[in-house]
Formats: structure tokens, C-alpha cells, sequence
């Protein structure tokens, strides 16, 4: 059976990406719709090649991205247009009874309950496209939520997890777009930059899992192998393991299952375990504080092993980095998490970080 897919964000690296997909499974997906913010001839070659209804966003209105997610010849959209435009559209297809293969994450980030009275959380109907929480699905394909116990999405760190606190007031937006292991849109990478999109994915994985913010952590892995890993009650974990490469899960979302990948990629870990890499520390706190826009600490100290780190007074941008410095005692690498509360509250003075796996 044929899925006749609408893609908002087209022209953009997501909406690329999919057509990649699309053109390796022309007998399971066919394009009918089309979006782009503007891009007018790169949208006019997209039609022409896939026979597609267009809309270009600055020509026609938000309007036209809702009818066009509900046109009677669409059964799944993909939303990959970036920031708060992709609300509207996602909630008009979730009412048309369509289902959604959901790439942007203010969606849920602002409309998180809209959206979960309509789908209910992750599923047929609301597939995660993002590497993270796709890789989440993975992990609790044929699990039982009552028996997971916290889960831990990764962040590669950024382009700037190693640079010296002292360096960050100079860095330039050329920087902050040079990515060190994926290739995404220029506001993902921003984001990916100051590790704002970390604390989206938080929320995010709250509304598609219905898991409680306590039990989500983040871990630092700069290689960008390990996507997501769910920890069950008896103690065992599962993760989810492949090469960064946006194609992988842009695939699962659309198809549903598994099949051979544009990619054309093998995760190298299969071929030398001996390279698994080292997940590190925990970024939890100050990723939260940044997404959520509660009050920046004037001081944050926390416990990295048997070593206590205080970071100094200031802004996000000292949030964002004051925990990628430190390292554990012996250099051991070691998980970290840490409880944070997410609501009006201002945090408090200190924040304890705990290993994720411990026992509550």
C-alpha cells in the first residue's frame, strides 16, 4: 500500500532529507503536497519532479498549510518546517484524522497538551522524527511504561563543548553553524550551539512518552552513536545505537518499520565494539533552565563524582557551558543526571547531580 505524504519544509534540510527517503521507496510513498516558506524555484522543481500540490508559505498564507495538510489526497505529514508555524498545521491534520511524522519541536514545546489531546503521545499517529526521541520509540517498542524507570536522551555537546570558558564571549555565528557531527538547518544548529535544543527534547519526550521531567536525563556523547537509552526496573537498559545521519529515522517515522536506507550507512560500533564510546556528563539543570525560561542561577554548584565544581554568576551563556569543563574523578567516564524542578518555582541555589542509574 502506497502512503501519500505531504512535506512541510521542503525545501529545507529535513524536507531534503525526506525526498531522499521517498526516492529510495517510491513503491510505499508518493509525495502529493509540498510547503516551503519561500524558495519559490526550488518548490517549482520539487512539483515538477513529484507531479505535488504546492504551497509557498510567504505567497500564500499560514492558512494554506492547514488545508493543505488536509486535502483528501494526503495520509501523513511531515512536518519539518522550523519554529511555532508548524503548530497550527500539525493540529489541523491530527483533527483531518491524518497522521503526523513530527520533525520540529516547538510543536510540542508550546502546544505539548493540544497536541497529546489529539494523538495521545507517540505512536501510529504521531510518529517522532527527531533522532533522539525516534530512537526512544525504538527502545520501548513492545515494553511496558510501568516498567521503565527513567529514560536519557544524548547531546553531542555542540560545537563548543570543549572551548574555554573564557573564549565564548568571541565565538561567531560561523562558528555556532559548523555542527561537529550532524547536518541540520541553520536554527536547529543554533540551538544544537547553546543546547537550547536539549531542554526542547526534554519537554518533548515528557508529552510523547508521558514521562515525568524527574525521570528524563541528558547525557553529553560527543560522537552522536547513542541516540536514547530507556532504563527498565529490573536494572537492564536498552539503547539505541546508529550512525548521525537524519535519513534513519526520517525513514522510520514514514514507513513505519524497517527497510534498506538511503544512508547506505553501518554503524561502526557493530563492526569494532571495542570503539563504544563514552557517554558523559549530565546537562540536565541548565538545558531546562534555558527552554523553559525560568530565572538564570547566580551561582550553580554541583558534584562530578568525588570533585565539586561552582560555576560563576552569570547568563545562559554561562549555563550552557558550565558543566562541559568537568570531568570525573580518576577519569572514569560516568553518566551524571539531576533534579530540577519545572514550574514557576525559581530553582534552587544548588543543584545536586546524581548518577541517573541510581536506585530511587
Amino acid at each position: 500500500m502506497v502512503t501519500r505524504l505531504a512535506i512541510l519544509g521542503a525545501t529545507g534540510s529535513i524536507g531534503r532529507q525526506g525526498l531522499d527517503v521517498v526516492r529510495s521507496h517510491r513503491d510505499r510513498l508518493r509525495v502529493t503536497a509540498l510547503a516551503s516558506a519561500h524558495s519559490a524555484p526550488e518548490l517549482e522543481a520539487l512539483a515538477t519532479e513529484t507531479g505535488a500540490a504546492t504551497v509557498l508559505q510567504e505567497r500564500d498564507g499560514d492558512d494554506a498549510l492547514c488545508d493543505l495538510v488536509t486535502r483528501a489526497d494526503v495520509d501523513l505529514v511531515l512536518v519539518a518546517t522550523p519554529g511555532i508555524a508548524g503548530l497550527a498545521p500539525t493540529l489541523a491534520a491530527l483533527r483531518a484524522g491524518k497522521r503526523v511524522a513530527l520533525a520540529n519541536k516547538e510543536v510540542l514545546v508550546t502546544g505539548g497538551h493540544l497536541v497529546a489531546a489529539l494523538a495521545g503521545g507517540a505512536g501510529d499517529r504521531l510518529r517522532p522524527v527527531d533522532s533522539e526521541h525516534c530512537a526512544l520509540w525504538q527502545c520501548l517498542v513492545g515494553e511496558r511504561m510501568e516498567n521503565v524507570a527513567r529514560v536519557a536522551v544524548t547531546a553531542s555537546g555542540g560545537p563548543f563543548r570543549e572551548r574555554p570558558l573564557g573564549e565564548l564571549a568571541s565565538v561567531t555565528p560561523d562558528e555556532a553553524l559548523r555542527h561537529p557531527t550532524w547536518k541540520m538547518g541553520p536554527k536547529v544548529t543554533i540551538d544544537s550551539a547553546t543546547l537550547a535544543n536539549k531542554g526542547y527534547e526534554v519537554v518533548e519526550t515528557h508529552w510523547l512518552y508521558g514521562i515525568p521531567y524527574q525521570r528524563i536525563d541528558i547525557v553529553v556523547h560527543p560522537e552522536s552513536v547513542i541516540h536514547a537509552l530507556v532504563e527498565f526496573t529490573d536494572g537492564s537498559v536498552k539503547a539505541q545505537l546508529a550512525e548521525p545521519d537524519m535519513r534513519l529515522p526520517i525513514q522510520y517515522a514514514l514507513l513505519w518499520d524497517r527497510a534498506p536506507s538511503p544512508a547506505a550507512v553501518h554503524c561502526s560500533i557493530c563492526k569494532s565494539p571495542s570503539e563504544l564510546p563514552n557517554a558523559a556528563m549530565g546537562l540536565r539543570p541548565m538545558c531546562m533552565l534555558i527552554a523553559t525560561g525560568l530565572p538564570t542561577l547566580s551561582s550553580m554548584k554541583f558534584n562530578s563524582g568525588s570533585r565539586v565544581s561552582t560555576g560563576p554568576p552569570g547568563s545562559i551563556s554561562n549555563l550552557v557551558t558550565i558543566l562541559l569543563p568537568t570531568t570525573c574523578s580518576g577519569g572514569i567516564p560516568y553518566i551524571f543526571s539531576a533534579k530540577t524542578r519545572i514550574n514557576s518555582t525559581p530553582p534552587p541555589e544548588t543543584t545536586n547531580v546524581l548518577n541517573p542509574w541510581e536506585r530511587k
